[in-house]
């Protein structure tokens, strides 16, 4: 990590799930399901969600979150050897790119999230960083996002353009080679803008609890291991205690807009006290 000055904070967001909760509606099964029929996918041989997520999301998922391939080029690669369907090359890649750029296009950030964004923007004290395990296409996606809420960013490998703005730094593991949830992840941010030694350290991450049944990545087993790395890792690499602000959506809340922003509204209100506490003394 590169020297930083101690009254930093270095404020870390998880992406799907977290900031883009349509990214997470995207996977429910009935409406996958439309997205396999209307890419194509499904005339490639994917007729099932149960078959979507074993032969190429679980199936990929190791080697796409970890380098450049990108997500349509995985899922074409797992189409090719895992159905037989007798589709075309040509379909194959059309359909899996028109399916990839149709996720990435719903993973946008909910509006709620804005007013704690802007604050951080504005704040020179502070060090925002979107922290994700994704597929390479979601570095460009992030950080449009991010503009589209007047709100600079810049992709990890480029934090040393950041030129005294407080600008967002966009982290992918499929960029840096490594999930987040490892020392390597945080340790190839050397060189950048990243405080080494901040005064606090909050993650706000839903910890793969609000990926949608189906999906190896939300396992409650995993998640609970995953929440534990996550805080050791942190630890190590910052040398701060890090605290943790799950963001949960529970059943209950999932199709409810109203209850989902005020669960925004809470994670960050707890995260700016940790912040500003002066301001909630």
């Amino acid at each position: 990590m590169a020297a930083g000055e101690r009254e930093k904070a270095v404020v870390i967001f998880d992406y799907s799930g977290t900031l883009s909760i349509d990214a997470v509606r995207f996977a429910e099964p009935a409406f996958l399901m439309a997205e396999l029929k209307e890419s194509g996918l499904y005339d490639c041989g994917v007729r099932t969600v149960e078959e979507f997520w074993k032969k190429i999301v679980d199936s990929t998922w190791e080697t796409a979150s970890a380098t450049n391939i990108g997500y349509a080029a995985a899922i074409a690669k797992a189409v090719r050897e895992q159905f037989h369907s007798g589709a075309s090359e040509e379909k194959i890649i059309d359909a899996s790119g028109r399916f990839a750029g149709r996720y990435m296009a719903a993973s946008v950030i909910a509006d709620e999230w804005a007013p704690l964004l802007t604050v951080l923007r504005d704040d020179p004290l502070t060090c925002p960083v979107i922290a994700t395990d994704h597929y390479a296409e979601l570095t460009d996606v992030v950080i449009d996002e991010l503009n589209r809420l007047n709100i600079p960013a810049l992709r990890a490998l480029d934090v040393s353009l950041k030129n005294g703005r407080n600008a967002f730094i966009v982290a992918n593991s499929a960029d840096l080679g490594a999930p987040k949830a490892s020392l390597a992840f945080w340790d190839r941010l050397a060189g950048s803008s990243v405080p080494s030694n901040p005064r606090a350290v909050i993650a706000i991450d839903d910890f793969g609890v609000n990926e949608v049944p189906g999906a190896d990545y939300g396992e409650e087993a995993k998640t609970a291991r995953r929440q534990e790395k996550t805080r050791e890792v942190l630890n190590r690499a910052f040398g701060t205690p890090a605290a943790l602000i799950p963001f949960i959506i529970g059943p209950q809340e999932r199709d409810d807009r109203l209850r989902i922003g005020n669960l925004i509204y809470a994670a960050s209100i707890q995260a700016s006290k940790i912040l500003f506490p002066k301001s909630y003394a």
